[in-house]
């Protein structure tokens, strides 16, 4: 019966699990963060290159960021934007920024980062396990080479897979339709 009960609890946290974009100004324990990266570790890796590199950014580096963002705009968007994006990326708890170590072979390279694809997926699966919400970004703020720079992250080591936003969610977010199985899968004789 054991099984039964970890296959329950299994379904329920990917059924919990919604990406949300509205954060209440609450801190998130930085516990809960290493621990949902620590479990993220468990990814499928083809190969065994262990291609991870986690990114736990602060409020420094998260303004470092707003000011890559706020200067692209032009003075018009900076204007109207401005309070938007401040939230955007000052509110939410924690901000964890996801890497693939890049490889030559080009096959090695797209494993690495379906490992990394993974490792989200785990992560924000264990977060709202937590009660917490997430949501998975791959803006082109997070492939920006003055966000790498920013971040001291080596472009010819490293391809983004992207930001999770962390926090504690202002409202609970409905759940998107999605495909059915039917409608995705068929069984080939």
């Amino acid at each position: 019966m054991k099984l039964l009960n970890l296959a329950d609890s299994t379904e329920q946290g990917f059924r919990l699990r919604r990406t949300v974009h509205d954060f209440k100004m609450e801190a998130v324990d930085e516990g809960t963060i290493k621990k949902g990266l620590e479990l993220a570790l468990l990814a499928p890796n083809h190969r065994l290159t262990f291609p991870w590199k986690f990114l736990i950014v602060g409020k420094e580096a998260r303004l470092g960021l707003l000011r890559i963002v706020l200067g692209d705009l032009t003075e018009d968007l900076k204007k109207s934007k401005e309070k938007i994006l401040r939230e955007k990326y000052l509110n939410p708890g924690a901000l964890v920024a996801f890497f693939a170590r890049s490889d030559q072979d080009v096959v090695r390279n797209k494993e690495n980062y379906a490992t990394l694809a993974c490792s989200v997926q785990i992560f924000m699966t264990y977060l709202a396990a937590c009660h917490l919400g997430s949501k998975w970004s791959t803006g082109a703020v997070t492939k920006d080479m003055r966000t790498l720079k920013l971040l001291q992250v080596d472009p010819n080591k490293y391809e983004s897979v992207g930001f999770v936003w962390v926090g504690v969610p202002n409202k609970s977010s409905p759940r998107q339709v999605r495909p059915t199985l039917s409608e995705v899968c068929e069984t080939f004789p």
